[in-house]
């Protein structure tokens, strides 16, 4: 019975009563008619009374009654939970029963249409070097080996020809890059998540990531010569057989030319920066300063560190740290720019589709004379 069909018949028992008291002279046909109506009133007064005591009962029942016991539920209840998690009607979303602080006895778990990514580290060896566009898959670069020689000469004395300068010719390899991945037809159409944007997204940022690191380590075979690895470079003693030293850094910055000197920066790993924040004491603040702000990066006498976490570790015979104008020394060549080719039909017969990726780099050391390595050990 709902709230309108019972107040109608209220309304209507309290209308009948009136009705009845307007016609007392009918006489006996009022006095049977009377008793008709008085069984009437009476039935629609027990039915109210019984209505209104089921309500304040039910009420009682659900804000006072006490409980079972920790995390107990009703048998309807826990009908309803075993079927949203048994056979067809099996519910992954049901996540929390007969918790209250939680959200009731069923709460369902909200899928985040994303994907985290891992933060990884990233070399610096591309933003602060020279990036040249090329179009072939040998890049030729002429740099200057020896300059032009000065001579003072007298008023009737012979000029001399020679010291006109030389000129060398760089021929740097445009090596390809690649990268592919497979994902299933169906995971692409049906996922929640843009899974080909995801898969985009994280490839060419993979791909970022390896040629960076080739430039800092990286053999010449098949890839660019890392600036750590080019024998060219010059080097100087860090003064001790397995470590870093203070007076090492030192010979290193007066082993630098002044003319790499306005844009010079440091380059190595963690660890290695890690080791020259160590060399303080109490009467010594040390080489190593914090960023200057928020964004910048941390100095080593005066001098930007640049992060690069394929730098070799500091150790017994390794180059854990360059100094030097890193933008005159080291030149990067881009061929044409990244491209994506999306395959359906190698692998249509099973459903998946193959994404390809690649690029054209090259890097080389043209200028070592702008930077100088730290090699780690006595002399």
């Amino acid at each position: 019975m709902t709230d309108e069909t019972l107040e109608s018949i209220k309304k209507m028992n309290t209308e009948l009563t009136a009705m009845f008291k307007d016609y007392k002279g009918m006489g006996e046909s009022y006095k049977t008619m009377q008793g008709q109506v008085s069984d009437l009133s009476k039935k629609l007064d027990e039915t109210i009374k019984s209505y209104d005591g089921e309500l304040v009962a039910l009420k009682t029942g659900i804000i006072s009654a006490p409980p079972k016991g920790a995390g107990s539920i009703s048998p309807e209840m826990k009908g309803m939970i075993d079927y949203l998690n048994t056979g067809e009607n099996k519910a992954a979303a049901i996540s929390t029963v007969a918790n209250p602080t939680t959200g009731g006895y069923v709460v369902p778990n909200t899928f985040i249409a994303q994907v985290i990514p891992k933060l990884r580290d990233s070399d610096n060896i591309r933003a602060n070097a020279e990036v040249i566009p090329v179009n072939g898959m040998v890049a030729d670069l002429p740099y200057e080996i020896d300059e032009g020689e000065t001579i003072w000469v007298g008023e009737n004395q012979t000029r001399s020809a020679d010291g006109s300068g030389t000129i060398g010719l760089a021929h740097i390899p445009v090596n390809e890059v690649i990268s592919k991945i497979r994902v299933s037809k169906r995971l692409l159409m049906s996922s929640a998540i843009d899974i080909e944007n995801y898969l985009v997204s994280s490839l060419t940022n993979k791909m970022g990531r390896d040629t960076e690191a080739a430039f800092v380590s990286g053999d010449g075979f098949q890839k660019p010569y890392g600036v750590f690895t080019d024998p060219t470079v010059s080097t100087v003693a860090s003064g001790n057989a397995s470590a870093l030293t203070a007076n090492g850094i030192i010979d290193l910055v007066g082993a630098l030319t002044s003319a790499a000197d306005a844009n010079a920066k440091f380059y190595g790993g963690r660890g290695a920066l890690a080791a020259i924040m160590k060399l303080r004491d109490d009467k010594n603040p040390g080489l190593w300063a914090p960023p200057a702000g928020a964004g910048l990066p941390s100095t080593v006498m005066g001098y930007p560190y640049m992060v690069c976490p394929s730098a070799p570790a500091v150790a017994a015979g390794t180059k854990p740290l360059i100094l030097g104008d890193m933008y005159s020394a080291y030149k990067i060549v881009q061929g044409q720019s990244m491209t994506m080719e999306r395959d359906t039909l190698t692998g249509a017969d099973i459903g998946q589709v193959i994404i390809r990726f690649s690029s054209y780099l090259g890097g080389q050391c043209i200028m070592p004379s702008s930077i100088v390595a730290q090699k780690v050990g006595a002399s």
